[in-house]
Formats: C-alpha cells, structure tokens, sequence
C-alpha cells in the first residue's frame, strides 16, 4: 500500500513540477511542497517501521487500525526528533545572525554620522569573530572577517560614506530575512528546507 502512495506522489511531483515550468504560480508550488512534505513522511515512516519490525520491538500489524496507529507513532517520533534538533540548530543560528546584525547596526550609526570607527569597537569585533560565546559557523565568521575589511577600508578612506552604509544596510536587511526565514513553519522539514 506504501508503494502505491509513494508511486502516486512521485508521478504527481513530476507532473506538478513540470506544469510549473510551463504555469508557475503558487498553487502549483503549494502543491510540490505539501507532495514533498508527504514523501517525507511515506519515507521516514516506512523507514522506521521496517526498523522496529526487524528488531522485534513492535509485531506486524495484524490489521489496518494497528497500521496507521504504528505510523501515526512512528511519525509524532519523527517530528519530536526533526522539532528538538531543528530548535537547537536553528537558536544557534539565529543567535549568531543576532549577534552579526548587531555589529552591523552599531556600525551603521558611525557611518550614518560620518564618523570613523575606534580602534576600540573595532578591536572588538576582531575578539567577537574568534569569541566561544557564540556558536558561529565558518560562513558567519567570515561575513564577519568581511564585515571588518569593509570598516577597516573605510576608515582609511578607501570606501565612500555612501558605498559603507549601502554596504552596511543591504547586510542588515539580509540578516533579517534569514532570520524571519528560520520561523517558518516549513523549516520543520527536512526536503523543503533542501529543495526550497
């Protein structure tokens, strides 16, 4: 019965994904995403059902109730795992790109008033790129690296009042997308979080 669902769902993905190419619009993509969601939850289900089946820690259902209760459990199992990881990776996240728009906040001020940055705030942002307080990934610590070379720049006055703060400000309103994107409910999966 799982194959016949899944057959169905892959056969209608193609079919939606290739509507959309010729028709975009959201419906169509609202489709492809709910079809991804359920392929999930088919492949990780099944999965993990054949896991406890071959290790004897449930029987074989003996009818369909006791099937779908099985899957029903086998899925909150899933999405307790998919919540408490995705929470924990994506606090870290969004305290590192808090952290970073902070810096970028407090930097746009100084260039906002055409004022050199101190070697103080500056000196600080270098012990904030390295700091263990925070869990910043690589790519965070070199937009940060980055961040520094721009100011450095600019207090030489090799980058204008005008490049620093369009620099600074395209930044920030990045930072606050990624961020509002991290609340989004469709971040509780797996294959929409890749294919999206």
């Amino acid at each position: 019965m799982e194959i016949k669902i899944f057959t169905g769902l892959v056969i209608a993905l193609i079919i939606l994904a290739i509507l959309n190419k010729v028709f975009p619009g959201f419906f169509i993509k609202l489709c492809i995403h709910t079809i991804l969601y359920c392929l999930e939850i088919i492949l990780v289900t099944c999965f993990i059902n054949s896991i406890f089946i071959n290790f004897e820690l449930f029987n074989p259902p003996s009818n369909y109730l006791e099937a779908l209760r099985n899957y029903v459990f086998y899925y909150t199992l899933y999405q307790l795992l998919l919540m408490v990881t995705f929470k924990l990776y994506d606090a870290a996240e969004t305290d590192a790109l808090t952290a970073i728009k902070s810096a970028i906040d407090k930097f746009q001020v100084f260039a906002e008033f055409d004022r050199k940055i101190s070697k103080v705030d500056l000196a600080q942002l270098q012990e904030t790129i390295y700091s263990s307080k925070i869990t910043f990934a690589k790519r965070h610590r070199d937009q940060l690296i980055e961040l520094l070379e721009y100011l450095e720049n600019y207090n030489n006055e090799l980058i204008s009042k005008e490049d620093i703060r369009g620099y600074l400000k395209v930044q920030s309103l990045n930072i606050d997308l990624k961020i509002k994107t991290i609340s989004y409910s469709w971040m509780n999966s797996i294959l929409l979080r890749v294919f999206k």
